[in-house]
């Protein structure tokens, strides 16, 4: 999907706000895991091969998908998770949201496919999986919903996007815990881009309380 540009550390003078906590509005953090392929897709459902995580059946999750050859184009989805076999690494899911640049996206691939089209023809799309914030600061985030398997102590890169809107910022963060038994995960930020700050600072003025 989108890779990391051009990252700073975090300013000083925003220290400020480091010490509160928000829990709304929702990120959603997409950790640059395993870009899962697929061939097998349609305007309500999706069929997700070698998908290697824990997410058990009939859980609702979050993801963003493109197509080969179609990037830096992107659409956001919700979904629920119908049909999970851990035997074959196998997620089928049905659509409950998707944005509408990716519906747009969707359009335009699915009206390139004819009937008799072969599988192997067939646009390829790309998944990514993202988890929404329990809460966050400039700081770090606490994520719910984790099924992955990031080692702790190891630094990675990362995009964040208000949940279910386009924009996005990218940062570095630190896997500090992850929580098998809750789901989840805690960061900690080593660096944000001038783009995730000012993400960040709207998201602030629009929920100026913290806690």
């Amino acid at each position: 999907m989108m890779k990391p540009g051009n990252v700073k550390t975090a300013s000083p003078s925003r220290a400020a706000f480091r010490d509160k906590r928000y829990t709304i509005p929702i990120l959603s953090i997409d950790l640059f895991e395993k870009v899962l392929e697929t061939r097998l897709w349609s305007f309500s459902q999706v069929i997700i091969p070698k998908y290697e995580g824990r997410m058990p059946q009939g859980s609702t999750f979050t993801g963003a998908f493109t197509f080969e050859g179609y990037t830096p184009q992107f659409g956001l989805f919700e979904a629920k998770a119908t049909k999970i076999d851990t035997g074959k690494q196998l997620i089928g899911a049905e659509f409950t949201w998707i944005s509408k640049p990716g519906f747009d996206l969707l359009e335009k691939l699915n009206a390139t496919r004819k009937p008799d089209m072969p599988a192997i023809e067939v646009p390829k799309m790309m998944v990514t999986l993202t988890y929404p914030s329990i809460n966050w600061s400039l700081s770090g985030a606490l994520l719910g919903s984790y099924w992955g398997g990031l080692p702790e102590g190891e630094p990675f890169n990362g995009l964040i996007r208000i949940e279910k809107a386009q924009e996005s910022g990218v940062f570095t963060a630190l896997l500090i815990k992850h929580n098998e038994e809750r789901h989840t995960l805690a960061l900690k930020f080593t660096s944000l881009s001038s783009e995730t700050f000012e993400l960040l600072e709207a998201a602030m003025k629009k929920n100026p309380s913290g806690f």
